[in-house]
């Protein structure tokens, strides 16, 4: 109704936009921030909003130019930086990653998110110990933070440190008991460690949270076969649990996990 009665409204089709990407449809949405973008040429909710649509349908590139532009409007954005540099790891560019990172924490310096995904970064270079690091101060930030913990475990299992990475995904579990994630990460460190009993009951608390989640039901089969056999394992766990942050025009909401539109 709002674009019918005033066409020339780039919020109109700003809000029309977030309301399709809610709904899945990108494509219109996408439309929708490009005609906001046609009536407004400053409006950093349009390009921002159009870069987080972009990453749902795996444009990192056109989502990180974006967030260039957003970030040319309002440069003192900490949020935008982490966004950016979750579209550029997404590319494997975790150097220009880490490089928005710094910059959000520059200006944000308890911005736990920034921390946390700076270690994702490390982690996804090969940089585990700067990965804990990292990933300890989000912690330290946020004691509650979900992502972090399941991150810390991975980076301290691809250390060896096997019993504290199970101590992560053991404070995951208890902050969110239905985490299916957390449960796959540790049945994975608990069959490195030939703990295969262990491993096939956590596959399954998984697969009873998820039913149709193709990683618990794959490997809890690797499981079985390996028991049988007496084989070594041959997981390698890895970094997939990116922290993202939430982006409203105002006032923003810190410390999302989820990366939002304007």
């Amino acid at each position: 109704m709002t674009i019918r009665l005033s066409p020339g409204f780039a919020t109109a089709y700003l809000e029309r936009g977030s309301a399709f990407d809610e709904k899945g449809d990108y494509r219109r949405a996408i439309a929708d921030y490009d005609a906001a973008i046609r009536l407004d040429p400053r409006c950093e909710g349009a390009y921002n909003n159009r870069a987080v649509t972009y990453e749902k349908i795996g444009e990192h590139a056109l989502a990180v130019a974006d967030y260039g532009r957003a970030l040319r409007l309002t440069p003192d954005r900490a949020e935008t930086f982490v966004n950016r540099g979750l579209a550029l790891c997404a590319m494997g560019d975790c150097g220009r990653a880490i490089a928005d990172f710094d910059q959000a924490v520059r200006i944000l310096p308890e911005f736990a998110d920034a921390y946390c995904n700076r270690g994702l970064a490390h982690l996804q270079k090969g940089d585990p110990e700067y990965a804990v690091a990292d990933i300890k101060r989000a912690i330290d930030i946020a004691p509650n933070y979900i992502a972090a913990y399941l991150n810390r475990g991975i980076a301290l299992c691809t250390l060896c440190d096997y019993d504290q990475g199970i101590a992560d995904f053991n404070k995951v579990l208890e902050l969110a008991p239905n985490n299916a994630m957390a449960y796959i990460d540790r049945s994975h460190t608990l069959c490195i460690l030939g703990e295969y009993d262990r491993a096939i009951l956590d596959f399954g608390r998984a697969i009873e949270i998820e039913p149709d989640n193709a990683t618990a039901l794959h490997n809890r089969g690797n499981a079985y076969y390996w028991k049988r056999r007496l084989l070594p394992c041959h997981f390698r766990l890895r970094p997939s649990h990116p922290a993202q942050i939430g982006l409203r025009p105002s006032p923003l909401e810190p410390g999302q996990c989820l990366r939002r539109s304007w």
